[in-house]
């Protein structure tokens, strides 16, 4: 599991951490990534994006997509500042906003996406190199 110590560690270099170091890390990751998850759902809906009694689901993942063409554009394009968040380059805020699309998602449904992503990276980590494929 050195990829998810690495992405946890505050210093992103190979470095041995006890059992107990990498399970209170992955804690501490979980409860940090679920609440977020919750404050970018609250906020979505105050917004008004969830104000449909039976919300249609595939829009809701029609919008993740359209943030992904978003990142698209950003990248084919010159490298610039955000125009709403200027302290990062337009690809990076493309970035978070699918993340948070998702997660406001995930809440809706109920899903433990911080679990789910420590358990399939750890997944991941027994794979074949590209999984096995091509590309």
């Amino acid at each position: 599991q050195i990829i998810v110590r690495q992405a946890m560690s505050t210093e992103a270099t190979a470095h041995e951490i006890t059992p107990a170091g990498e399970a209170k890390e992955q804690h501490m990751l979980i409860t940090l990534l679920r609440g977020f998850q919750k404050r970018v759902h609250l906020n979505a809906i105050s917004k008004g994006f969830w104000d449909e009694a039976n919300p249609n689901e595939a829009e809701k993942i029609a919008l993740i997509h359209q943030e992904l063409s978003e990142l698209l554009e950003a990248l084919r394009g010159e490298i610039k500042k955000d125009k709403h968040v200027p302290l990062h380059p337009e690809a990076a805020v493309e970035c978070a906003d699918i993340i948070i699309r998702i997660l406001d998602f995930a809440d809706f449904k109920g899903y433990d996406v911080a679990q789910a992503m420590i358990d399939k990276a750890a997944f991941n980590e027994t794979r074949p190199h590209k999984h096995g494929k091509k590309f």
